[in-house]
């Protein structure tokens, strides 16, 4: 396995727990920057270039850090191809290689101690991913993002009697509610992830 890892200044010092982590391991790795915590590095030029580089096949698996992992895992999802997962326990870090796939992994430098983000990082990369039911679910965010998304929500009943809640409109999919369904809450749409 061949990693790609990286950092802003807000993620140096995990960083660095991180690498003695994977030499331990013997995993290999190339190490995008940044070299200090004291210069202050935007987020993007670390995060961008290792999504590309997981996205293309150079590298199987990316890991990136700044201050909270948000701002890395916002930039790294916005890469065709990558399943960023910010995750700040080792459970959700299992789960995200199970369910997800996820190719990449964000951290929290100022957020987790570095004994917690070892076993976050050795649980992540060491789970494998279940595939069955999970992959008619990846498919679908692969399709969306090549503009070819077609949703079967109308096989699981009404959202009336369901509880979940159309995010299509007439002109298409655009991620917020439309017509009688507005006014209500978010929270009666979350899906039982054991299904």
């Amino acid at each position: 396995m061949k990693i790609a890892i990286g950092c802003d200044h807000g993620g140096y010092e995990l960083k660095k727990k991180i690498l003695k982590y994977l030499d331990e391991h013997g995993y290999r790795y190339s190490d995008y920057g940044c070299s200090s915590s004291t210069e202050s590095v935007d987020y993007p030029d670390i995060a961008f270039p290792i999504a590309e580089a997981v996205a293309s096949g150079k590298y199987d698996r990316g890991i990136l850090v700044c201050g909270t992992g948000i701002g890395v895992s916002i930039c790294a999802n916005r890469v065709r191809g990558v399943r960023c997962a910010l995750c700040g326990d080792p459970v959700s870090a299992e789960l995200t290689r199970k369910h997800n796939n996820s190719n990449v992994l964000a951290l929290g430098g100022r957020i987790i101690g570095s004994e917690v983000a070892k076993e976050i990082v050795s649980k992540w990369l060491t789970t494998e991913f279940e595939g069955g039911r999970h992959e008619r679910r990846l498919t679908k965010i692969a399709n969306y993002t090549s503009g070819s998304y077609n949703s079967d929500v109308s096989s699981h009943g009404s959202s009336h009697s369901s509880g979940h809640h159309s995010i299509h409109s007439s002109s298409g999919m655009h991620g917020s509610r439309s017509g009688a369904h507005s006014h209500h809450s978010d929270s009666s749409s979350y899906s039982d992830s054991s299904k």
